[in-house]
């Protein structure tokens, strides 16, 4: 998501991945009528992980008479990358959910709740959307 210098700055936002000065990062691209549709239907259709997920990954490997470095092992990561997904300090890639979910047998997504979002197809500032656009629709509704 982009945000502008100011956003940043007055919400108190961090930014999350930095790019290398070799790569090209691309501007955003103007929104149109057609692409705020297939944002609004993809977001209908997302899925997040449920409460308590730790606990019930520990149950189902626990059940199974899997070790933590067991289900590692299976995963092909690291025993530390299982302690903090059951320890719920982290929450487990979509990879690993599906994996997961197909070695434990177990359901750990849920789908989310449908919401209408507005997005405008221009910036108020500009000719792209941003952050502070977005905050700002929030805070007029």
């Amino acid at each position: 998501m982009y945000a502008c210098p100011n956003c940043i700055k007055k919400y108190n936002l961090s930014i999350v991945k930095r790019r290398d000065k070799n790569t090209k990062i691309s501007p955003p691209r103007k929104i149109s009528k057609k692409m705020v549709n297939r944002r609004l239907i993809s977001s209908i259709e997302e899925e997040e992980i449920v409460e308590g997920y730790g606990q019930i990954i520990k149950k189902a490997r626990e059940s199974l008479g899997l070790t933590q470095e067991d289900l590692a092992r299976e995963l092909k990561v690291k025993l530390s990358y299982i302690k903090k997904i059951e320890n719920e300090r982290i929450e487990p890639s979509s990879d690993i959910i599906r994996k997961l979910e197909k070695l434990l047998r177990i359901k750990l997504t849920t789908k989310v709740k449908e919401s209408s979002t507005y997005i405008p197809e221009k910036s108020i500032d500009g000719d792209y959307i941003t952050l502070g656009d977005l905050l700002r629709r929030g805070e007029e509704e």
